[in-house]
């Protein structure tokens, strides 16, 4: 797709507005820095409570939680362990129609591990859990809305605490970065 594009001269990217946002923006730099130290385990998990008749549900072929949360999951583990990883497993509870409901993917890397959880009809903590070796990340559900998030450390009372601001449905972040 991106070669396509080069070639017709057009700009592809995807539409997660939370990968343009300013606060998953500072906590990617904080990452990279290293103030957490080696990054170990990434969890990251968007469920929703869909209608059982809602396209996402009903269409067999583009439907089901994977298809519909999964790049969102996916996201934060690809932009900070990469494609690089050593193993990959898929388990999904489906409906009667074959339309998964519920899916988690287990990535393995060469120096850590991450869970991506997706649900539709199945609510959990929508939360994204980054560890390291000196510290965790935590960004409270709903973390692909993400405005806060904070930096816990082994002392319970050094916490770090951030925000910026998660301005309208996002779209103008990613407009931005179109620009």
């Amino acid at each position: 797709l991106y070669a396509l594009a080069r070639e017709k001269n057009v700009v592809l990217m995807e539409g997660i507005k939370t990968c343009y946002c300013p606060c998953f923006r500072k906590l990617l730099g904080i990452v990279m820095s290293g103030r957490i130290g080696a990054v170990r385990n990434i969890e990251a998990c968007f469920t929703k409570l869909e209608n059982p008749k809602s396209r996402e549900l009903t269409d067999r072929q583009f439907g089901g939680s994977f298809r519909e949360l999964g790049s969102y999951v996916l996201m934060p583990i690809l932009k900070i362990f990469g494609l690089d990883y050593e193993d990959i497993r898929f388990e999904s509870i489906d409906d009667e129609n074959g339309i998964d409901q519920f899916t988690k993917v287990s990535l393995r890397y060469k120096t850590g591990f991450a869970t991506a959880t997706c649900g539709l009809g199945v609510k959990s903590d929508g939360r994204l859990l980054i560890s390291g070796t000196t510290g965790y990340i935590v960004v409270p559900a709903p973390w692909w809305l993400m405005s806060y998030f904070e930096i816990h450390r082994e002392d319970p009372n050094d916490i770090e605490r951030y925000s910026e601001p998660y301005l309208g449905s996002g779209l103008r972040y990613e407009i931005s970065e179109l620009l």
